[in-house]
């Protein structure tokens, strides 16, 4: 019996010449991401062969007559000339980079980045672990945290995202209790055109530490990361935030309105009353009242009664006895690896 044979028509068409898709990813790759100008070319090369190739293919299979195979570079020999300037791209990028970046290149052309091999704890888990800290090692936490500040400050940066998490408590040598303030990804430059004000109604940084101002889109300044580091010494004698709200427009409002209790009625520790006093000083609502600048919260700091208990002493024993050189990195749900790398951020 016969039976009819379903014929599949073939397409025919006259290929012009044509920038794809394929051509502007590979454009545009270059100039994001730095790499080698050889890697760029042999990746570029495979990626705008891809159409010229399912072209053959569909020819060879019978579905699309374009005329000669020559047509396939006349289609596509604009991608190729994009992967050159591509490779060019690459080249200017990768010599950029560096200089912006505080990277550097290989000879091989390879891009690398350095930063520093933190090992110790940061203060979220220091306190998530081994609960409120004692009043002296809370002083001479602040009282480095203070130093970093102000250091910043006066080369007009503000961190705008001081947390527990963003403070390393390390071992640096024989040094123990050695702080370092991270991640300055939200750092904003003080100048005098920009005279400290955010973008309108621009909110950065983490609720539960965030300035009254801040949320409220008004100017910033050094002030501004003194009320975060209130919220820090908060944590560090309480174990508790300022505000416990639920929700992140809940904790911002809490800033804006709330009076927070004083961390000695919290705290399962004896909280000094001056102490007590400096953090509701730097979690005043109005930055007017808060310290006057960095080195200003350093002074009362080391004003206060028992400021320089926590000796070097205590800090190699609290070290030698909770975190062993060379022990193995904490891993339980409540608690984050040990060791960080100095470049690391979170927003």
């Amino acid at each position: 019996m016969f039976k009819p044979r379903l014929i599949r028509p073939i397409h025919e068409s006259t290929p012009t010449e044509t920038i794809t898709w394929t051509g502007a990813v590979v454009l545009m790759f270059a100039a994001i991401v730095p790499n080698a100008p050889s890697k760029m070319l042999v990746a570029g090369l495979l990626a705008v062969s891809m159409n010229p190739l399912a072209m053959l293919v569909a020819r060879a299979r019978g579905t699309w007559n374009f005329g000669p195979a020559s047509n396939v570079i006349v289609m596509h020999y604009p991608d190729f000339l994009l992967v050159g300037v591509a490779v060019v791209i690459s080249r200017v990028v990768t010599k950029l980079w560096p200089t912006s970046r505080q990277g550097s290149v290989t000879e091989g052309g390879v891009f690398y980045y350095v930063m520093e091999l933190l090992d110790g704890i940061d203060l979220e888990t220091l306190v998530k672990t081994f609960g409120p800290q004692p009043a002296p090692r809370v002083v001479s936490i602040l009282r480095q945290v203070c130093g970093s500040l102000s250091d910043a400050h006066h080369h007009g940066m503000i961190h705008r995202d001081i947390k527990p998490s963003n403070i390393f408590l390390c071992r640096m040598g024989n040094e123990y209790d050695f702080a370092k303030v991270l991640d300055f990804g939200l750092v904003k430059v003080l100048d005098d055109n920009e005279l400290g004000l955010t973008g309108e109604g621009a909110t950065t940084g983490t609720p539960a530490y965030m300035a009254p101002e801040v949320s409220l889109g008004n100017a910033v300044d050094g002030r501004t990361d003194l009320y975060a580091i209130g919220c820090v010494a908060y944590w560090l004698t309480t174990g508790h935030l300022v505000f416990e709200e639920k929700g992140a427009t809940a904790i911002m409002l809490a800033h804006v309105r709330n009076t927070p209790i004083p961390p000695s009625e919290r705290s399962e520790l004896h909280v000094p009353e001056w102490l007590d006093r400096i953090i509701l000083m730097c979690l005043a609502k109005d930055p007017s009242k808060r310290p006057a600048s960095a080195e200003t919260l350093t002074q009362m700091l080391e004003g206060g009664n028992g400021a320089g208990s926590w000796t070097v002493k205590n800090a190699e024993d609290w070290w030698l006895t909770n975190i062993p050189e060379n022990a193995v990195p904490m891993d339980t749900a409540a608690e984050e690896p040990r060791r960080r790398y100095a470049g690391d951020t979170t927003i």
